[in-house]
């Protein structure tokens, strides 16, 4: 070897040693990080050893805590040692770091969690840490994290079953790909954060990003790209679908979890559920390759409507799974209620979670009223005999609303008239004069659902019936009603029935001679604003004149509708 090539060669081997000294800094840096308890971005975790998984169980059972934690006794006491000046209560919240998805990790010593949790949880059970720990695993993890919002989730509770349900999906499972969807203000996006806090430690990366303001794609994938690479590693490719290969490599190379929020904004609005905008159809790419391909990290997208595609791919035995989110249950809603000060055994609490169907929001919003307004009295607010929706929960229905097709929002509003769940073959029949075929009407259905407003239930003889939830129910009785109210003054105006639809299409009378509470309520708050027009009434019989020999294949229902209008007058 020639003097030029050995000196080469004894720079690289310099080099090689200066890259590995560079390495092993880094890795003293990122311990030192571990061992301060205050740092944001670095944590320790621990998991038992078989030894002292069989202790912890033993300790369990003579503490009669079970897996589950039915008895969340388990979780003050940790909750008291971690946080000592918190005040905590049966049902949570809990402190942080303590939740059942924790607990059943500890329990399970298959997956480590935070250090000072599981010291914790061995304090409660009475057993020495360090005589549990599996000395060989113990492992740190430099967390780098991206949230592009501070969300507050520290009173969370009520959604400890589904936490647990995501927690074993992603990380029991090893799902690639989840959707957590639920109609508006049902807890979504505190789920999503409260979920992303506790897995933390178990990945390298936690990127938050709400897509409210629809991102193109290009600027998504830049964001994450820039995120996730090191300086090592090449620039971004121009083209989207390099791009969206490069994000997948780096899923594979590194253990990441993305949230998505707001999913639904860059789906197209007026058009079934699930259908990306026209310039977000790359959206679709970077879904479907995450959700099929290979690799080590997990995307949860959380949003009003689910994706088309995904619907088809999820289920219980593939890595790609979608949770819906319902209201809560009697017992969780309650502790909404005892929170803004009503007691548990209030007269009507139960009365009133049933009426609002344990929707979250409103129960909050609704709470606020009654202290106000009520004086504190649930029943008081009950005996008004009406759901109030306030000022805030219209406009996140209205978001929803906007978003349905022509066809959706027929069937809606056929449901708010019938008012009790209908069968397919029903909605079909009041569909009669929409012009609608029943494949169209089956494919609306399945939209609706996907857009978590649809409830679906089973008849005495087995067959699937159809409503709407009790609160969105109450927004689409008021669009209803201006819908008619606005072509019954079209009428007045023109003595005709040119543009109008409604009245044609949707029947306030019963067409089976039944009384029905939800037609009966529209047509009196129809007659009480009319009321205010004068001598409406002899307009919309001029216009009954005109329509006495008219064919009902030709006016739908209009001619029954004024004449119900006409008859309520009387």
């Amino acid at each position: 070897m020639d003097q030029p090539t050995y000196q080469r060669y004894q720079l690289s081997k310099l080099s090689t040693v200066n890259y590995q000294l560079s390495k092993l800094s880094t890795v003293n840096y990122q311990l030192q990080l571990i061992l301060h308890d205050g740092s944001k971005y670095a944590m320790a975790t621990l998991k038992s050893s078989k030894l002292g998984l069989s202790r912890i169980q033993q300790a369990r059972k003579e503490k009669g805590w079970s897996w589950n934690a039915e008895d969340d006794t388990c979780f003050l006491e940790a909750s008291q040692i971690l946080e000592p000046t918190g005040t905590w209560h049966t049902g949570g919240p809990y402190a942080y770091g303590v939740s059942l998805g924790t607990w059943k990790r500890f329990l399970a010593g298959k997956y480590p969690i935070s250090a000072k949790t599981f010291k914790v949880y061995c304090q409660i059970l009475g057993l020495p840490w360090e005589e549990i720990v599996d000395r060989r695993d113990t492992h740190s993890s430099a967390s780098k994290q991206d949230w592009d919002e501070e969300i507050d989730v520290s009173c969370f509770y009520g959604r400890e079953e589904e936490l647990g349900q995501l927690e074993q999906w992603i990380l029991g499972d090893r799902c690639r790909l989840i959707i957590l969807s639920g109609m508006g203000g049902i807890g979504k996006t505190s789920l999503s954060v409260k979920l992303g806090e506790n897995l933390q430690e178990q990945f390298q990366y936690v990127l938050r990003r709400s897509l409210r303001h629809e991102p193109p794609i290009g600027d998504l994938l830049t964001e994450i790209h820039t995120f996730l690479c090191t300086k090592t590693e090449p620039q971004i490719p121009p083209a989207i679908e390099e791009q969206i290969a490069q994000i997948v490599e780096f899923l594979r190379d590194r253990r990441c979890l993305l949230l998505l929020d707001d999913f639904e904004a860059i789906l197209s609005r007026g058009k079934l559920a699930g259908q990306y905008q026209k310039n977000h159809q790359n959206y679709s790419e970077l879904i479907r390759r995450i959700g099929q391909e290979r690799h080590q990290s997990c995307l949860l997208i959380v949003t009003r409507e689910k994706p088309r595609e995904i619907t088809a791919l999820a289920s219980d035995s593939s890595p790609i799974r979608a949770l819906k989110l319902r209201g809560l249950s009697l017992e969780k809603a309650r502790k909404i209620l005892t929170d803004r000060g009503f007691s548990a055994s209030q007269n009507g609490t139960n009365q009133l979670i049933q009426l609002y169907r344990g929707h979250p929001l409103a129960l909050k919003l609704i709470s606020s009223t009654i202290q106000d307004i009520f004086g504190g009295e649930i029943f008081e607010f009950l005996k008004q005999s009406t759901l109030v929706l306030g000022d805030i929960m219209p406009t996140i229905f209205y978001q929803q609303f906007d978003r349905l097709s022509t066809l959706e929002r027929e069937i809606v509003y056929w449901l708010t008239i019938e008012g009790d769940p209908v069968s397919l073959s029903q909605i079909k029949n009041d569909l009669r004069f929409s012009g609608t075929s029943s494949s169209e009407i089956v494919a609306a259905l399945e939209s609706l659902k996907r857009r978590s407003l649809l409830e679906i239930s089973k008849s005495i003889d087995g067959f699937a019936e159809f409503t709407l939830g009790t609160v969105f129910m109450k927004y689409i009785t008021k669009q209803l009603l201006d819908e008619f109210l606005r072509e019954i003054e079209t009428i007045l105006e023109g003595r005709s029935l040119q543009n109008i639809k409604i009245m044609k299409t949707h029947c306030l009378v019963s067409p089976r001679g039944e009384r029905n509470d939800k037609r009966d309520l529209i047509l009196r708050k129809l007659q009480e604003k009319l009321e205010l027009t004068l001598s409406f009434a002899d307009g919309l019989e001029e216009v009954m004149e005109i329509l006495k020999d008219r064919a009902m294949k030709d006016i739908g229902y209009a001619k029954i509708n004024l004449s119900a209008v006409l008859s309520t007058n009387k």
